[in-house]
């Protein structure tokens, strides 16, 4: 029964980091394409707008910090790693560990500020859309949350596998696809 609430209660989440990460980019970007072809159609046949020029940029940033999460999952962020795929796969995961435990003390650095920034934007609006700028830049803390949660289970993930010590058990995107840490560690 407990088993039954707890897979009840990460089928919530699961489904609220979904909503997050995918459908809500996906509104984001029919948004993008409804408010451009509007001030399209007003510009040639009736006057042109002022507020679509800035609502575009805001939805496409919203679109970047909300999406990001999802692109990690599905494994789809650009990585230079031509002398990485070279190396051992012992060394592939130490190298990992270091470079994704670097990345994670950044973007914590990051939060503060981030905050600090956000709460002083509170003050000023646009210029057009009656919008605050806290409200524009506050999808940057979902950004940096989901990196860094995600970042920190792929750390703990190559800790675990250099642990238990070779053969090394393959990544969620070596086999069974990105969605194969869904059983396990992933969000």
């Amino acid at each position: 029964m407990t088993g039954q609430v707890k897979d009840r209660g990460f089928g919530t989440f699961r489904l609220a980091i979904d909503i997050v990460e995918k459908y809500l980019p996906a509104l984001l970007l029919a948004g993008i394409v409804l408010v451009f072809t509007l001030q399209i159609i007003c510009r040639y046949f009736f006057r042109a707008l002022a507020w679509p020029e800035e609502m575009v940029g805001f939805f496409f940033l919203w679109l970047v910090c909300f999406g990001v999460g999802y692109a990690e999952r599905k494994d789809g962020l650009i990585r230079f790693d031509m002398i990485h795929e070279r190396l051992s796969p012992r060394m592939q995961r130490i190298t990992d560990v270091v470079g994704y435990s670097i990345l994670v003390f950044a973007l914590v650095a990051l939060v503060y500020p981030s905050i600090q920034y956000i709460s002083y934007m509170n003050f000023r609006s646009s210029f057009v859309v009656p919008i605050k700028m806290s409200v524009v830049y506050a999808p940057f803390m979902v950004l940096l949350f989901a990196l860094i949660s995600r970042y920190s289970l792929r750390v703990w993930s190559d800790l675990k596998a250099l642990r238990n010590g070779p053969p090394y058990p393959p990544r969620a995107h070596e086999a069974g696809g990105p969605d194969a840490l869904q059983k396990g560690i992933e969000l």
